[in-house]
């Protein structure tokens, strides 16, 4: 009787903590959501609509601030400009992240633990403290204001992000696929290549996503490197329009190219969720 009732008490328990941790998960899902919200419904407000009802749905749809937005606000050369320096760095960081993990954790000697080790290391710094060594840089090489020079800054910052999660992939995969090829007399380039890269999908997904997010978003490397109006990303791009506009904003084609922003980000996570779980628990499982 009395390990009934525990089992009942344990239950009642259980249950009580399962309830208050879906209203809290609920609570929160609610207090993230609400600012996206509110920031969809404005885009389709004008000035007067906003100061009178701002947190209340449009009575006027008002779409053509998506249309001033992109044409007038020049957010669609800021959005090329974003796509073009996110989708590069990344195709390059993630190829070299995957290399790099890859003979770290299969060559396992003093010289790649230690360049594991500063990869890591320098994930720690804080993003002012590299800005001036970058600037220098790229104006010795002739590459400020320059799309080249952005994109070699993100790769720079993204592959030991890269190195540190697929290392850990790399290192719990069984050796049985090198040794296979091994005996086909392939070597270790081609067993990369068409072995190890081809079951590396998941990993590889996780790495692109993320940095896509942080280069996509990225202002502090934009504003101190680029000059050129012409040659702005996204947030540095938006930050202008606002110094701009001044006192005289108008939010509801601010709202939009908000909205246009995050359209991306949207995009990425509902097709590439599913990635995303597998790619960060791949490397637990494995072994």
């Amino acid at each position: 009787m009395r390990s009934e009732a525990g089992r009942s008490g344990s239950g009642v328990v259980s249950s009580f903590l399962w309830s208050v941790g879906l209203i809290v998960l609920l609570v929160w899902t609610v207090v993230m959501l609400y600012p996206l919200v509110w920031t969809l419904f404005g885009s389709f407000k004008d000035n007067r609509a906003l100061y009178q009802n701002p947190l209340g749905i449009p009575a006027v749809f008002h779409f053509d601030n998506y249309l001033r937005a992109w044409t007038e606000a020049n957010i669609g050369a800021f959005y090329m400009n974003s796509i073009i320096v996110a989708a590069s760095s990344v195709a390059v960081g993630v190829f070299l992240s995957l290399l790099a993990a890859y003979v770290i954790a299969r060559f396992p000697n003093p010289f790649t633990r230690a360049a594991f080790w500063v990869l890591t290391a320098s994930m720690m710094l804080p993003i002012i403290l590299t800005l001036v060594p970058k600037f220098l840089i790229l104006r010795r090489l002739g590459l400020l204001d320059t799309r080249v020079g952005l994109i070699l800054i993100y790769v720079a910052a993204g592959v030991p992000f890269g190195v540190f999660l697929m290392e850990s992939f790399y290192r719990h995969l069984p050796r049985d696929f090198e040794d296979s090829a091994a005996i086909d007399g392939a070597s270790h380039f081609q067993t990369f290549f068409r072995i190890i890269l081809p079951i590396s999908t998941g990993g590889m997904m996780v790495v692109s996503i993320f940095l896509f997010l942080r280069n996509w978003n990225e202002i502090y490397h934009a504003m101190i490197l680029l000059s050129s109006q012409s040659k702005y990303t996204i947030p540095l791009g938006m930050l202008r329009i606002v110094e701009i506009q001044q006192y005289s904003i108008e939010w509801g084609v601010i709202f939009a190219g908000v909205v246009i922003v995050i359209i991306p980000i949207v995009v990425f996570f509902v097709f590439a969720n599913k990635n995303i779980v597998r790619g960060l628990t791949s490397g637990a499982l494995k072994g």
